[in-house]
């Protein structure tokens, strides 16, 4: 019996080819041998957005299916950590720390525990995305998103790489992939009782049609292909920056 939720491997399937495309883009402008305004600009923020919101909501949606979710909250745990040990020592100037793999870890390990309590997966979706919109703005100082200032939050909160995990860094804090406790958590649980809305509403079933195999395959394989793409991605381009070069 086929118990895969298809609809959900194409569209990570999708992310995870727009993610790789991105990443192509940013590494040829890192090695300068790509350069457009649109990509340093809005279009290219939208972009990048797109899939990373992508990857949480999603995230947090399998949650739901997830029969070890402990295990797989530390597995992610250790891959996030063992990445910022990897990029520090080889590209410090560009070091990930607090990715989006230590945020779907620790995410992993919360949502064990509030999943357990009781509330209306309507009431929880729509609380969750507007605490998420409320605090889309914390890593900047402030309450509030879209540069709509709702109230300035003390400095005080912006202390050390400990506040940082939780969305206050302190100032020259730098990462190259930085997503915080807050607001990401929420979208995450957005995402999650996403789910649970699909499971009372019966949409869940119509989930496990649409199947895609190229896409479906890759977006089954997403976090392998995370971990391997963009080292794959950057012995390319050095080749080709050497290969212009000669």
């Amino acid at each position: 019996m086929d118990t895969r939720y298809h609809k959900i491997d194409t569209i990570r399937g999708l992310c995870v080819i727009s993610m790789v495309l991105y990443h192509t883009l940013w590494t040829l402008q890192y090695f300068r041998l790509f350069d457009a305004g649109w990509f340093r600009g809005l279009p290219g923020y939208i972009w990048q957005q797109s899939i990373c919101q992508a990857f949480i909501l999603i995230s947090g949606f399998c949650f739901g299916l997830d029969r070890r979710p402990i295990r797989r909250g530390i597995i992610l745990s250790l891959l996030g950590a063992a990445i910022t040990a990897v990029t520090y020592i080889f590209v410090p100037r560009t070091a990930i720390v607090f990715g989006i793999l230590t945020l779907l870890g620790a995410s992993v390990l919360i949502a064990v525990p509030l999943s357990r309590v009781k509330l209306n997966p309507l009431c929880g979706f729509i609380l969750s995305l507007a605490l998420f919109m409320l605090l889309k703005g914390v890593n900047s100082g402030y309450l509030g998103c879209f540069g709509v200032r709702l109230a300035e939050l003390p400095q005080w909160f912006y202390r050390s790489i400990v506040t940082a995990f939780f969305g206050f860094p302190p100032r020259g804090f730098a990462s190259a992939d930085y997503f915080s406790l807050l607001p990401w958590f929420f979208l995450y649980m957005g995402g999650y009782y996403l789910f649970r809305l699909s499971v009372s509403t019966g949409y869940i079933a119509c989930l496990k049609n649409g199947r895609v195999p190229v896409v479906g395959a890759i977006g089954r394989n997403a976090l392998k292909i995370y971990i391997v793409h963009q080292p794959v991605i950057f012995a390319v381009v050095c080749v080709l920056k050497m290969i212009m070069q000669l």
